[in-house]
């Protein structure tokens, strides 16, 4: 348990007891009284703490803080209930429970700084004046300006400690500002678009691209380099091993058969071994010779097996790296370091992979575990746990993929020791799987790689081909950047290839409708103009292609491309006039009319996952949705060989087979679509 503190300030009685358990799924854990709470046992994996240390707080606040941070995790507390006192009504996840300690140490330690000893101390402007600080970076040292979703999390602190009233040891005197929620005092807008940027598509195109080499052409290497790595003998044990003429003999007798000195690279942790060096160490490791042959204080020391290495490097036998041999071009030197650094890049490749294509969370990615991808569904699937919105231990669940990501995953497995996918377990398993996988170091590391040209690369060797991933100081690679600028991109542009064999139609995820919306363009608007360019030229390859369009306004479009055949010199202005209305889409195109509308009047909903597709008088298929329908096709197929159908359910199944399969045989012939006429 942790160590407790007293607090000598005068105020009510202490209304819980000093052995009262601080959590509801922690009834033998820490206890109220202590001032460390440990929360190791609903601690999600990967999570990144399990303590709350409030020892930070100031003594006359902490008692109020310990209370409210209780009643997160034991919101129906006895005392509270009979008090009246409701926060909130679930039980709070360990991350909202360390945001919210963190938030009010924050506040305290103002408060403590302007002379208030406990929130009694408090008033209204003492509660403006935290947030004018706040909004200008004055709330503490080396502080920085925070925006209004910052300053609403504070506002929503002070109101409910607020509510702690009946409670607390030392209650706010006043409601914070009465009859105001919390975002409008904060200045917050109230829109619930999301705000999230995508990334430029000049940035998440390269950066796709980069992850998917680096999965699908480097990781078979990678993975190997690791498995040398930790096959190596530690540092612990290079005093072990022969000495003496025992390892002249041993050292004479590899150079005799091939052995070439390794060199340094230049790669490393350490900045003293200067490229070119011998690697001493790796001779001891390879060749399982005693350390201490070269060092003069010990007994073991042998000259000769020093000047043995030496003759041979003056002989040009040497080699940079030398854990490992390899045919691959692009990695010519492969030492220990490079070893230990690479499978930090792959794993960073697999975290943009699956995130990007699954719509995954960070959580959720840090959840993750052997045996993840399913290929016996439908459609191919990645299972894990998902934490937002559920009881404290998360709630399993599945998210539909496409098969580029199973690379991601088997790449993973076979860097894992354990049954964690990004766990940081050690050279050998041993620091378990409970510990943080940060992405953020192993993004630095893979971008540093991709853009390095072939001489400044770790490992060297041959050019990558591969375009440098350009970041703006506000361009923000993480879990919801990328699940955001996926389903933003695959609303916009269905058709577009990003270069991992797949078109983002198709490569469509199953996300919530916030993150493909976007009504009042706070996201978006830096792809409006690309997006009208997108649809024009859509269009005018449409046009101009030949190739057949279908679906109930297709014979619209049928004579659109006649007019445009017919009178080139019209066809820009034809083409911007029927692009005023239309809009790309996964499974099919709108060529909106509001008076036909299925979705009904207010423009296209196919972002907003609303659409009635062929059954709409306005939708247009043509060869960009083909993947998607063939998919469709060969989900019906599968469902219907299933045994013990019940008969009304097979009726339905083979209804809409033949609604797939009439669409599809009127954009392709019948031997390309395997149907019987």
């Amino acid at each position: 348990m942790g160590e407790r503190a007293a607090d000598t300030t005068e105020g009510n009685p202490p209304s819980i007891p000093p052995d009262d358990y601080i959590h509801d799924d922690l009834p033998h854990g820490s206890r109220f009284e202590d001032d460390t709470w440990d929360y190791q046992d609903i601690r999600p994996l990967g999570h990144p703490s399990r303590w709350v240390r409030f020892a930070r707080i100031p003594a006359g606040y902490r008692n109020d803080v310990k209370l409210h941070v209780l009643l997160q995790g034991r919101p129906h507390h006895p005392v509270a209930v009979l008090a009246g006192v409701a926060i909130r009504r679930k039980v709070a996840t360990l991350s909202s429970i360390l945001s919210t300690v963190t938030d009010l140490a924050i506040l305290t330690a103002w408060g403590e700084s302007k002379g208030l000893r406990t929130f009694g101390d408090w008033n209204q402007d003492h509660a403006n004046d935290f947030l004018s600080d706040l909004r200008s970076g004055k709330h503490r040292e080396d502080g920085r300006p925070n925006g209004p979703s910052t300053v609403r999390h504070y506002v929503v602190a002070l109101k409910k400690i607020a509510m702690l009233a009946p409670l607390a040891q030392h209650p706010l005197s006043f409601q914070p500002w009465p009859a105001e929620n919390a975002s409008n005092v904060a200045g917050e807008s109230t829109d619930k678009g999301n705000k999230t940027p995508p990334l430029p598509w000049e940035t998440w195109q390269p950066l796709m691209v980069a992850a998917d080499t680096v999965i699908t052409r480097l990781s078979p290497l990678i993975i190997d380099m690791q498995r040398a790595f930790r096959a190596a003998r530690p540092s612990e044990y290079l005093s072990r091993g022969v000495t003496g003429q025992s390892a002249v003999d041993k050292l004479q007798q590899h150079l005799d058969g091939g052995y070439l000195i390794p060199l340094h690279t230049g790669v490393g942790r350490s900045k003293h071994q200067a490229r070119g060096g011998i690697n001493f160490s790796q001779i001891w490791r390879t060749l399982g010779i005693s350390e201490n042959v070269r060092k003069r204080t010990s007994h073991n020391y042998t000259p000769e097996a020093i000047q043995l290495i030496e003759d041979a490097v003056a002989a040009g036998r040497m080699e940079y790296g030398g854990l490992m041999p390899t045919e691959d071009t692009w990695a010519a030197e492969i030492g220990l370091a490079e070893a230990e650094h690479l499978p930090g890049v792959l794993r960073a490749a697999c975290y943009i992979m699956i995130s990007s294509m699954s719509g995954m969370r960070d959580s959720e990615l840090q959840a993750l575990r052997r045996d993840a991808f399913d290929i016996s569904a439908v459609i191919p699937s990645v299972r894990s746990m998902t934490y937002k919105s559920q009881e404290v231990g998360g709630k399993a669940r599945s998210w539909w993929v496409p098969s580029v990501v199973q690379t991601a995953v088997d790449a993973l497995e076979q860097l894992s020791l354990t049954g964690r996918l990004f766990s940081r377990s050690g050279k050998t398993g041993q620091g378990g799987e409970g510990g943080e996988y940060a992405f953020a170091r192993d993004l630095k590391s893979f971008i540093a790689f991709v853009n390095a040209g072939p001489e400044e690369r770790v490992g060297r060797g041959t050019d990558l081909d591969l375009n440098p991933i350009l970041l703006r100081p506000r361009d923000a690679i993480n879990a919801t950047s990328l699940r955001r600028t996926l389903a933003v991109y695959a609303a916009t542009y269905p058709g577009a290839e990003i270069g991992v064999g797949i078109q983002l139609g198709k490569a469509s995820i199953r996300a919530t409708s916030g993150y493909v919306r976007d009504q009042h363009h706070a996201a978006t608007t830096v792809i409006t103009d690309e997006r009208t360019k997108a649809i024009r030229q859509d269009l005018k390859r449409l046009l101009f292609s030949g190739t057949p369009i279908a679906g109930p306004s297709g014979d619209q479009l049928e004579n659109i491309r006649v007019q445009v055949i017919s009178d080139p010199k019209r066809a820009d202005q034809l083409i911007a006039r029927v692009a005023e209305n239309y809009t790309l889409g996964v499974v099919n195109d709108c060529a909106y009319r509001e008076k036909t509308a299925a979705c009904g009047p207010g423009g296209p909903k196919l972002a907003d996952h609303v659409c009635f597709t062929t059954d709409c008088p306005n939708a247009v298929l043509h060869q960009a949705h083909v993947p998607v329908w063939e998919m469709q096709l060969e989900r019906h197929d599968r469902a219907l060989d299933a045994s013990n159908l019940h008969p009304a359910l097979e009726t339905n199944l083979r209804r809409g087979r033949a609604k797939i399969a009439k669409e599809l045989r009127a954009l392709r012939p019948p031997e390309l679509l395997g149907e019987s006429e």
